[in-house]
């Protein structure tokens, strides 16, 4: 049996004991790590590499999504998908949050109901969203619309040629990522172009311009 391995991080003791207790009455979860506090989440993720993060949105230390950005930075959130729990129902703070790439939005007020089946479909590769917010993903926005263009050209992103992009959104030369990823420049030169081609990024700028446009999301 695979185990779908789980870290759960809420400051609510009472909240985080009782999404632990029905959890682990499923025979095929396990939770691997369980964090007060942001910087405790941060360093479980980083620790244990778990299939799922269920992170709380207000949390002391570090929010819930400073969390994301910073896992997002390393090999960590590569791997791992995000649900968020969350008290608020306001779109911005939503939006803020789907912009993230996280996987799940899950309302504190539904969570002992829902979390299974969130970490379900999660796992599976598809989104929950607590049935209250649903209508959000149904507002076509142009901040949606452009967050969702953005979302499914990175996507046809090889993994290594996600990998040469923040690279090249942090700043690094042709040569510097060469040598961090052991390959040759030449190699890495196909992936600019590939990249550049799946983008739809034309000129000899466009893609260090993009790159460095889209930091914080990559």
């Amino acid at each position: 049996m695979n185990l779908i391995r789980v870290v759960i991080a809420d400051d609510h003791p009472l909240l985080r004991a009782g999404l632990a207790q029905v959890v682990s009455s499923e025979r095929d979860i396990v939770i691997v790590g369980e964090a007060s506090d942001g910087e405790e989440a941060a360093k479980m993720v980083n620790s244990e590499n778990p299939d799922i993060a269920i992170l709380d949105l207000e949390m002391p230390k570090k929010s819930g999504l400073t969390v994301i950005r910073e896992l997002r930075k390393s090999h960590s959130f590569d791997n791992v998908k995000i649900i968020i729990l969350s008290m608020h129902k306001e779109k911005d703070i939503f939006d803020e949050a789907m912009s993230l790439r996280v996987k799940g939005y899950l309302l504190k007020d539904s969570a002992l109901i829902d979390i299974i089946k969130a970490i379900r479909l999660v796992h599976d590769g598809n989104y929950f969203i607590s049935p209250e917010l649903s209508e959000f993903l149904l507002l076509k926005t142009p901040y949606s619309e452009k967050a969702r263009s953005i979302k499914l050209k990175l996507e046809l992103l090889t993994p290594a040629e996600y990998k040469i992009l923040k690279l090249i959104g942090d700043k690094k030369s042709t040569c510097e990522i060469s040598q961090l990823l052991f390959i040759s420049p030449k190699t890495v030169e196909t992936h600019r172009s590939h990249i550049s081609e799946k983008l739809n990024l034309k000129g000899p700028n466009n893609l260090i311009k993009f790159a460095l446009e889209m930091k914080d999301v990559l």
